[in-house]
């Protein structure tokens, strides 16, 4: 059964606000992810290593800091993905929303 127009218009509104607030959240997470890149990069090139494992190539810093920037980094990472996936979300339902109803 298809839902009045009036309605349709308001779902479609609703389902646009949602997608451009999901559009900002994304636009936030980028940007503190940027920030929390730049504070790792400084942050590594004043620590001094604690075990280097020259045959993995991998090394573990003895700072704190660093590793909690590396799970705010992580949280980010987590937050950015789930935010897409609501904008694609959000999307597809403003786009069903707001196409024409089907004349038979």
């Amino acid at each position: 059964m298809s839902q009045p127009m009036e309605d349709r218009t308001v779902t479609a509104n609703q389902a646009r606000a949602e997608y451009e607030a999901k559009c900002q959240e994304i636009k936030g997470i980028e940007t503190a992810k940027r920030y929390l890149e730049e504070l790792l990069s400084k942050l590594m090139q004043r620590c001094e290593p604690l075990v280097a494992f020259h045959t993995v190539g991998d090394t573990m810093y003895a700072v704190d800091s660093f590793w909690m920037l590396l799970n705010m980094y992580a949280d980010a990472e987590r937050k950015l993905s789930d935010a897409k996936a609501a904008r694609d979300y959000t999307y597809a339902v403003w786009q069903s929303a707001s196409a024409e109803p089907h004349r038979g």
